[in-house]
């Protein structure tokens, strides 16, 4: 299943939740945020179609029109929008693996950077970008 269809998915489900929000938004955060991560990096296109789903619960909530601007709604709500959520979560995850606070198997996805020469960033903590070759050909849908 291509990414767009999968975001698709996910966002036509959420805003089947989104008409139970009043009784818990925990079930609509949870789709909002599985698997997230590999969203990092994608067309804004592509996150407006779960922020609008995130807007929507937020008005609903707070009981704010839709001319209101939806910013200091989610500000009130303490909630952050797609995008930084994204970024968050992937800090997050990285923060607990430098501290040992994630499971063993997460280790092995960060490696620090180590220069070749003395440089004067040298003692500085920094991580290795990992080399990723993404093929259109494995993207496709299979027929």
């Amino acid at each position: 299943m291509m990414l767009s269809h999968w975001l698709n998915f996910v966002a036509a489900t959420c805003h089947r939740c989104v008409h139970t929000v009043r009784q818990g938004c925990s079930r609509l955060f949870s789709r909002i945020d599985y698997c997230n991560s590999i969203l990092y990096g994608l067309p804004t296109v592509e996150h407006e179609k779960l922020q609008r789903v995130q807007n929507i619960a937020a008005r609903l909530i707070t009981g704010s029109s839709r001319r209101d601007h939806i910013t200091p709604v989610l500000k009130n709500l303490h909630w952050l929008p797609v995008q930084l959520r994204i970024t968050f979560k992937i800090l997050l995850l990285t923060y607990k693996i430098l501290n040992g606070q994630s499971p063993s198997y997460f280790t092995s996805l960060i490696s620090s950077y180590k220069p070749v020469r003395s440089l004067r960033s040298s003692d500085h903590l920094l991580l290795q970008v990992p080399n990723v070759l993404l093929r259109p050909e494995t993207m496709k849908q299979s027929a």
